[in-house]
């Protein structure tokens, strides 16, 4: 009788530490999604581009330069300031957002340049003074 008992109180107590360690369910917390880099349950999207960024400028297949660095900063929760050789005052504020899985930056002020993010990458392309489309392509460090 004593073996029985000491049986079900070991039984019960197994069970309880296993219900005790199983979560039920995804939290809707901020999580990052380490494939896409997108973060998910979080509005704060200046956050999630913002960082240093390195990779090649090109004129068609042409490289212009390599190991060419970009900087995004976040200014607030859906706009950041994105620092470059290539802006004549050295960086410019745009505002970001999610569509999809792709960050858009926006302004007013730059109309003939775009730039998205997509997981750790960086896409800019933007017209030269000489009447060139440059493009950019850098990974998130």
């Amino acid at each position: 009788m004593k073996k029985i008992n000491l049986m079900a109180i070991l039984i019960a107590a197994v069970l309880t530490l296993c219900f005790t360690f199983t979560s039920c369910g995804k939290d809707d917390e901020k999580e990052n999604d380490i494939y896409t880099g997108v973060i998910t349950g979080n509005t704060d999207v200046a956050t999630a581009v913002s960082g240093t960024y390195t990779g090649k400028r090109t004129i068609g297949t042409t490289v212009v330069s390599d190991a060419y660095i970009v900087r995004i900063s976040r200014l607030t929760s859906t706009s950041v300031q994105v620092s470059a050789d290539f802006y004549s005052s050295g960086s410019a504020n745009y505002n970001v957002s999610l569509q999809g899985n792709i960050y858009v930056f926006s302004n007013e002020t730059d109309p003939n340049i775009s730039i998205t993010v997509t997981g750790k990458t960086l896409n800019i392309n933007y017209l030269t003074v000489g009447g060139y489309m440059m493009t950019y392509t850098g990974i998130k460090d």
